[in-house]
This record gives C-alpha cells, structure tokens and sequence, in this order.
C-alpha cells in the first residue's frame, strides 16, 4: 500500500518538475533567445534575413511538431521539456526583438 502511494507522489512530482524544467534560466530558452532576438532587432540587416523564418515558423501550433520530437528525443520527459522550451523560445525571442527594435 505505501509503495503505490510513494509511486503516485513520485509521478505528481514528475508532472510538477516538467514546466519548470523548460522554463528554468540555465535549462531555458531564454539564455539563447533573449540574446538572439536583441542582436536581430539591433541590426536591420540580421533582422530583413531572420525575420521571414520566424514569421513562418512563429504561427505553426508546436503541437504538431511532437511527433518529430518524440521521434528524435523518445517518449519521456526530454521530449516534453523540449516542447515546453520550443514554445517559450518564440515568445522570449518576438518580445527581445521588438524591444530592440523599439530602443531609440
């Protein structure tokens, strides 16, 4: 009986650790994103090159990018972390670049 609820608390804590694990600074995506999208709306030249790719890729749901992930990574708690820092990547990197761009 003990066993299967220390297995249930370790799952929750699991599930809890996933989000934070993506969203973490030094696991994250904002160490690589942050200083990325500063240096590309910095510089115009960088940012009329960079610029299209994002915009494609930026509005594709990154759900469906889970089967490559899951391809490449496993079934497991890498891929999902991956996801999770897939996602915020975009949303750190279009807020750094446009700030910069917006820096007079």
């Amino acid at each position: 009986m003990s066993r299967v609820i220390v297995d249930k608390w370790v799952d929750h804590l699991r599930r809890v650790a996933r989000p934070g694990a993506g969203q973490t600074p030094p696991t994250g995506p904002g160490p690589i994103a942050q200083p990325f999208g500063l240096v590309v709306g910095s510089n115009p030249k960088i940012n009329k090159i960079v610029s299209p790719f994002i915009s494609m890729s930026y509005p594709v749901p990154k759900i469906v990018l889970l089967p490559i992930i899951l391809l490449l990574f496993g079934i497991g708690d890498v891929s999902k972390i991956i996801l999770i820092m897939l996602i915020i990547f975009f949303q750190v990197f279009i807020t750094s670049r446009d700030a910069a761009r917006n820096i007079n």
